[in-house]
């Protein structure tokens, strides 16, 4: 795959992100997060509320007392799975 292709998905990537910050009903506003916990994975859907492609930051809201953040805590490596709707 050519430069200018990865270009082109990351600048697509970046818009679709960018349009769920601002929709609550567009497809990419939720999305799966998947942690470890020792050897088990755990999968839930967590809310997209910040977003920045250039940073290599995305944001999704937590309590403190869950169960994701020890996992994460303990095992900073994670999974999103995002379905991708028709681009």
């Amino acid at each position: 795959m050519k430069k200018k292709e990865f270009q082109e998905i990351y600048k697509k990537i970046d818009d679709l992100m960018s349009e769920a910050l601002k929709d609550s009903s567009h497809p990419y506003r939720t999305f799966s997060l998947a942690t470890v916990d020792e050897k088990m994975p755990s999968l839930r859907t967590v809310v997209l509320r910040d977003f920045s492609l250039n940073k290599q930051y995305f944001d999704c809201h937590s309590d403190l007392r869950s169960p994701k953040i020890k996992e994460l805590n303990k095992n900073r490596n994670f999974f999103i799975f995002r379905y991708p709707c028709n681009w």
